[in-house]
C-alpha cells in the first residue's frame, strides 16, 4: 500500500523530504489528492445519473398502504424499456421503464388497465428488478408527468404464486394476505 501512495504523491508532484513524520504526510496528501481526482471525475462522467436510493423503511403493511397512492394487483407482461427520465432539479436518470397490466386495484386509480412503473437501470439501490410474466401486488407513488416508483423496492412487491399467495421480497420482513389486503381497501 505504501508503494502506492507513494506512486500516487510522485503523480501529482509531491516529493518526499527526509524527516520525522514526513512520510506520513506526504502520504495523506497523495491520499487527499487521489480522492479528489476520483471525485472529480465521477462527478463529471455523464449528464446521465444511476444515483441510488434512498427509500423509506416501513413497520407494517399498514403504514405502507397508506403511504401508497396506488396499489394494484399486476402482471408484467413483457421486457422493460430503457428511458431517460428527469425528476426533479436533479441530474437526469436512467430508468427500466415496466408496463403493467392491472388486474385489481385496491388504492387508487390507475388511469389506464396498464400502468408503466419505473425503476433504477442501475441494480444498487434499485431492487432486483420486476421479472416478466410474474404476478404483483405492488405499491406505487404515482406522478403526473412521469412513469409511477415502487415505494420501496423491497417492501412494496409482493409475488403472487400459484396458489394465489403473496409472497415477501428478499430481505422484507413484512408479510402480506390477501386478507391485509381486502381489509385496509375497505378502510378498516
Amino acid at each position: 500500500m505504501a508503494d502506492g501512495l507513494e506512486r500516487v504523491a510522485s503523480a501529482v508532484g509531491i516529493q518526499e523530504r527526509e524527516g520525522p513524520g514526513m512520510r506520513l504526510r506526504v502520504s495523506a496528501m497523495g491520499a487527499i489528492a487521489l480522492s479528489l481526482v476520483v471525485l472529480v471525475g465521477l462527478g463529471a462522467c455523464s449528464e446521465v445519473s444511476c444515483g441510488g436510493g434512498d427509500y423509506p423503511i416501513y413497520s407494517s403493511v399498514d403504514d405502507l398502504y397508506r403511504a401508497a397512492t396506488l396499489v394494484v394487483w399486476a402482471q408484467i407482461p413483457g421486457p422493460p424499456e430503457s428511458r431517460r427520465v428527469k425528476t426533479g432539479p436533479g441530474p437526469t436518470m436512467e430508468y427500466k421503464v415496466y408496463r403493467a397490466q392491472v388486474g385489481k386495484v385496491f388504492k387508487g386509480t390507475p388511469g389506464a388497465a396498464t400502468v408503466e412503473i419505473k425503476q433504477l437501470a442501475c441494480r444498487e439501490g434499485s431492487g432486483p428488478g420486476l421479472a416478466v410474466g410474474t404476478t404483483y401486488v405492488l405499491f406505487l407513488e404515482t406522478y403526473a408527468d412521469v412513469p409511477a416508483s415502487l415505494l420501496n423496492p423491497i417492501q412494496a412487491e409482493y409475488t403472487v404464486d400459484s396458489s394465489g399467495q403473496l409472497v415477501s421480497a428478499s430481505g422484507n420482513a413484512l408479510t402480506l394476505t390477501m386478507a391485509d389486503l381486502e381489509r385496509l381497501s375497505r378502510g378498516s
